[in-house]
């Protein structure tokens, strides 16, 4: 899941950066970040599948974690492309 998004989005978002008047640089770190940001499920990566039964954790652990860490993400890759020059 996590290698196939970003080789589909790439593309599509560069080429639709000069349409929205974004740069094409900015649209593909944001594509990049965004697709290794999936903490909402317990499915986003192998390792956690490993800790899920002897952790004793379950879905909704997941989620009340990861909906924090998504959001500090989300909000550091909004500054972070608004402060990079756009060339």
């Amino acid at each position: 899941m996590g290698q196939v998004t970003p080789l589909v989005m790439g593309p599509i978002a560069i080429a639709a950066a000069p349409g929205g008047l974004a740069s094409p640089r900015n649209l593909a770190m944001v594509v990049a970040l965004a697709c290794s940001t999936s903490f909402l499920t317990l499915f986003s990566h192998p390792v956690d599948l490993l800790v899920v039964s002897p952790g004793g954790y379950t879905a909704r652990d997941f989620v009340r974690v990861g909906a924090g860490l998504t959001l500090v993400c989300m909000l550091t890759l909004l500054a972070g492309v608004w402060l990079l020059p756009g060339g």
